[in-house]
């Protein structure tokens, strides 16, 4: 065994935090995630972890979601060919409304108001091209939010970027790279720049370090696919030496109304089995918000099955607490997510390989 494929089953076989029922791993260079939050930011933040555990093992029920998910605009700089923001014609019918700077305080609010530890401000988007950005982020941070999470494609990031991420209260920042050589990003993102984004995290977390910041834990993420599987063990050997964790992604479609075929790996179309009684616990974790819309999940592609309200209308409370809402639950605790389309489209995505030319 060479010392790549060492370094590799070093990481591989660290203690993981699954996230999004296992189509996230994330592989900690030196202690797992959490562990290093908890030392960081003490007895708070172990509480919402300890609970947070309890949700997503037990489908315990709360009387408010644990994390905020919320997508302020579907603008990226980038237009990557797995993204549906790459594809102008799928790009028009789920181009959807800009989340107002009042709607976002109202759902930050609502979030203060019942304890909500975690939210994220991202979604089909590039977050560093925000006007105002870190006004959005340090609200957050004003209204006790423990767990801040942003993911980037790293591309705008600079030294004035790099000192507003390091004073902005963000807890984990993640770089979506997908690559851990120029040839390899040039043919999954369709741009150039590798070098220099590289060396721009490495300066971030330089700067994290050298000025005594403790936070953002920062890391890289790989979402697998036809293009760059060839590098996965690579990747984490590369990244695993600058960065705090880098992150393995199954990839999935983004919606399903197109097909993606060709970014699907040979594992993933070899393989179409479930896990025995899976039960997804998004329901029970979170809510997203999309064009306005609230979900019971992050998949927005589902539209009418998962949607359990709208902000401009409802608060978080009543969309959580509906009917439908506990519907879904139920549903989800029995097993039973093939009774719902879109969530059954969803869960056999994510395990494996379906045709989508047959949806």
């Amino acid at each position: 065994m060479d010392s790549s494929e060492q370094s590799f089953n070093k990481f591989k076989n660290m203690k993981n935090t699954y996230t999004t029922d296992g189509k996230v791993k994330h592989i900690g260079t030196e202690k797992d995630i959490n562990i290093k939050l908890s030392e960081i930011l003490g007895e708070k933040f172990i509480r919402y972890r300890k609970k947070w555990n309890e949700v997503h093992e037990n489908l315990s029920e709360t009387d408010f979601p644990m994390f905020l998910q919320i997508e302020p605009n579907q603008n990226c700089n980038y237009k990557c060919p797995h993204c549906l923001l790459g594809d102008k014609d799928i790009v028009k019918k789920y181009k959807d409304k800009v989340l107002t700077y009042s709607l976002y305080k109202k759902i930050v609010d609502e979030g203060y108001e019942h304890d909500c530890p975690s939210l994220s401000l991202q979604g089909w988007n590039e977050p560093l091209a925000m006007k105002n950005f870190f006004a959005y982020i340090k609200y957050a941070e004003n209204r006790n939010f423990i767990d801040i999470m942003v993911n980037s494609n790293g591309s705008l990031l600079d030294d004035s970027k790099i000192k507003s991420i390091l004073d902005s209260g963000i807890t984990r920042m993640r770089f979506s790279m997908d690559a851990a050589t120029p040839e390899t990003y040039k043919k999954a993102r369709l741009e150039g720049g590798f070098e220099k984004i590289k060396m721009n995290i490495a300066k971030l977390v330089e700067e994290r370090d050298k000025n005594n910041y403790k936070l953002p834990i920062i890391g890289t993420s790989f979402c697998e696919t036809s293009v760059n599987t060839h590098e996965k063990q690579l990747f984490v050997e590369t990244w695993s030496q600058i960065v705090d964790f880098v992150s393995l992604q199954t990839f999935m479609p983004p919606v399903f109304d197109k097909v993606y075929d060709r970014f699907f790996t040979k594992e993933q179309r070899s393989n179409k089995n479930v896990p025995e009684n899976f039960k997804c616990p998004q329901p029970f974790e979170r809510v997203s918000f999309h064009d306005n819309n609230i979900y019971a999940c992050c998949n927005y592609a589902a539209r009418s099955d998962t949607k359990i309200g709208n902000i401009e209308k409802d608060t978080i409370y009543e969309a959580w607490n509906s009917k439908k809402a506990k519907r879904l639950r139920e549903i989800s605790r029995k097993g039973e997510y093939y009774k719902i389309p879109e969530c059954n489209t969803c869960v056999k995505s994510t395990f494996g390989y379906i045709d989508f030319s047959d949806i």
